[in-house]
């Protein structure tokens, strides 16, 4: 087989099907190494300097006659400075003023604090009817302190199930 592996010649082989460069060097070829370009480490983010908010959890489900669900908002990262949250209801199949409370508001997450909670009052009616949702939604994002950025995380909506507990 010459002076290479069957190794090499199956690397080879198969780097030339998938259409990628050749390993093995033929005899009187140089390679083209200004093709290669140079390594150029990227600049990380400061640790710590990123504050994330979002909901703990992105679903919830209660029944119709809960009175109140308490959502909760996490801010995970820098606790630097002072971070507003905007928030608000969206009707779904469940509708505001009917099934829910509509709310629309702003959290303050204070320096140092990583939890906060939203309460929604949920409205019981003697109607028979099948299981409704509705969102709560982080729309809007403020940081007092320069240096920091604030950023709404993946769980930025959380989706709510009421289930009619009527008979």
């Amino acid at each position: 087989f010459g002076k290479h592996s069957r190794a090499a010649y199956r690397v080879h082989a198969t780097r030339k099907l998938a259409g990628a460069r050749a390993v093995i060097h033929v005899a009187g070829h140089t390679s083209n190494t200004s093709q290669v370009t140079p390594y150029t480490p990227v600049a990380e983010e400061k640790p710590g300097k990123t504050a994330t908010i979002q909901f703990a959890s992105g679903n919830y489900t209660v029944m119709e006659s809960v009175g109140e669900l308490e959502l909760i908002v996490l801010r995970t990262g820098c606790e630097t400075g002072t971070i507003k949250v905007g928030y608000k209801t969206i009707d779904g199949t469940a509708q505001g003023g009917k099934d829910f409370e509509s709310m629309e508001g702003t959290l303050v997450f204070a320096k140092g604090v990583d939890k906060q909670s939203i309460k929604i009052p949920i409205i019981n009616d003697a109607d028979i009817e099948t299981d409704e949702h509705f969102k709560v939604a982080l729309v809007s994002i403020q940081c007092d302190v320069g240096d920091v950025k604030a950023d709404l995380g993946e769980l930025y909506q959380a989706e709510i199930r009421i289930i009619d507990d009527d008979d």
